[in-house]
């Protein structure tokens, strides 16, 4: 319980203000950290693979550990009609293109092609009445702020959603 709650503690603590050189790896441990009680609750299996040398970005460790979050619970959230079994999260880092990247999967039922564009705008949401359509914009915008994308690819795990966000390498 004192781990728990320095954890999150830690997690919820606002850093210095303004972007600094972070290492993603860290933001995403942070993160499974916190989350490990709605992995267990949503029985959701987590995959991570973070890469052993990825550069730092410039960004905000607080506001990228909030997109990640929001990432991961509706991965968790989207997976709630899969079998119990079949609830996988396959989240990793890596370099690209010169960029520093967080992919985030899960074996959920996916979102429709014809939502891709309409996804990361306010209020959209496929959860009806559930959802309030602020998640996906909320990663949108903090990815943007530090002159980043995001975006949704084909799933490599399955039918689920894969999102990838892209940071420039700080200099």
């Amino acid at each position: 319980c004192a781990d728990l709650t320095r954890s999150t503690m830690n997690y919820l603590r606002p850093g210095q203000k303004g972007p600094v050189q972070t290492d993603l790896n860290t933001v995403i441990n942070a993160c499974l950290k916190v989350a490990a009680p709605l992995f267990r609750e949503t029985r959701a299996t987590m995959h991570p693979d973070l890469a052993a040398t990825l550069p730092a970005t410039l960004c905000e460790p607080v506001l990228m550990r909030q997109a990640v979050m929001n990432l991961i619970t509706n991965a968790c959230q989207a997976m709630e009609s899969t079998a119990e079994g079949e609830r996988q999260i396959y989240l990793s880092t890596f370099t690209e293109e010169g960029q520093a990247c967080i992919a985030i999967e899960d074996t959920g039922p996916g979102i429709p092609k014809n939502h891709w564009d309409s996804v990361f705008e306010t209020f959209f949401s496929t959860k009806g009445q559930s959802g309030t359509g602020l998640g996906l914009g909320v990663v949108r915008n903090v990815v943007r702020r530090y002159n980043g994308t995001v975006r949704i690819e084909e799933a490599k795990h399955g039918k689920g959603a894969r999102f990838v966000l892209r940071l420039p390498i700080a200099p």
